[in-house]
Order: structure tokens, then sequence, then C-alpha cells
């Protein structure tokens, strides 16, 4: 059962969609250029496409292989709503084993605790991963780093953007 705040989350969502077709009809009538900019307004991409196409977007929702979706605001939110499904696929204890021993030049990614990490996601309970990047290298570091060295199969993943 949906609750009121994710009734919210998704009318919020709707209404920003909206407001961007708005501002591209005030500008111009529905010409051939003015559907091209609301196409372009949201673009749908696959998370296994590498990360740099996100660079300089907005998530709006995850879209996962079985038609379920959910309505993001930032990376952060994104990516731990991506790390959650892969718990409910029955990942937490390789998650588990690999914590600790995924790690950068200073920091690490994936932790039991989330000492020493600047902008941590709990995962789950004794479960951290450190979210203090920038887009490209954030989705970088889930994917190739923690979905891959888990096996974790994201491929069927979509991610909706807009672009302001």
């Amino acid at each position: 059962m949906t609750d009121k705040r994710e009734l919210e989350d998704i009318r919020n969502h709707l209404l920003e969609g909206i407001a961007i077709i708005d501002r591209l009809i005030e500008k111009e009538t529905m010409s051939g250029e003015a559907e091209d900019k609301a196409a372009q307004a949201f673009q749908v991409y696959y998370l296994s496409g590498g990360t740099r196409k996100f660079k300089g977007k907005k998530p709006v929702w995850i879209a996962f292989p079985d038609g379920q979706r959910e309505f993001v605001r930032t990376w952060k939110e994104a990516v731990q709503v991506i790390l959650d499904r892969c718990l409910e696929d029955g990942n937490e204890g390789v998650l588990r084993e690999i914590a600790g021993n995924v790690a950068g030049r200073k920091r690490v990614f994936l932790a039991k605790t989330d000492e020493h990490m600047r902008s941590p996601v709990k995962i789950s309970d004794g479960l951290y991963m450190e979210t203090h990047y920038d887009t490209e290298t954030l989705l970088y570091v889930l994917t190739y780093r923690i979905l891959d060295a888990i096996g974790y199969d994201y491929s069927g993943i979509q991610i909706t953007t807009r672009t302001n």
C-alpha cells in the first residue's frame, strides 16, 4: 500500500515534469523544435551503459526490470534505492563479505561502519556506502566496484533523468 508521503513525492515529481513542459510551451508553439526539446527534458538511460552520460543531469526515477519504479530526487537517493533492491534480491551476505575491501585511494567505498565517511548511506544495520562523490564517480563506484564485485545484474535498471 502506498503511504501519503510516497504519493506526495510522486505528485511533486509529476508537477516538476509538467512545469518543464509548460515552460517549453510558453517559449514557442509545439513545432517540431519544441517537441524535440520536450523529449530531451526527460531522458531514459540504462545503468549498464556507462556513467558519463549521467553527469549534469538530475535523477527522476529508477525503473527495475520487473516494472517497479521508485521516484528519487538525488543521486544519493538513487544509489540507496538500487542498493535496497540489491538487498531485497538476497545479496546482503555478499555485500557484507566485500565490506571494507572495496576502497579508493583515501576512503573505503563500502564498510561495516560509517566511521571516516563524509557522506555515508546506510544500506542496512552495519553496512554503509560512501556517497561523497560527483555523479559520475558515485555511479562508477556503485556499478563497477560494488555491483560487479558481487555479480549483481543491473543491466535492466533504467534511470530517467531531467536536464535542469
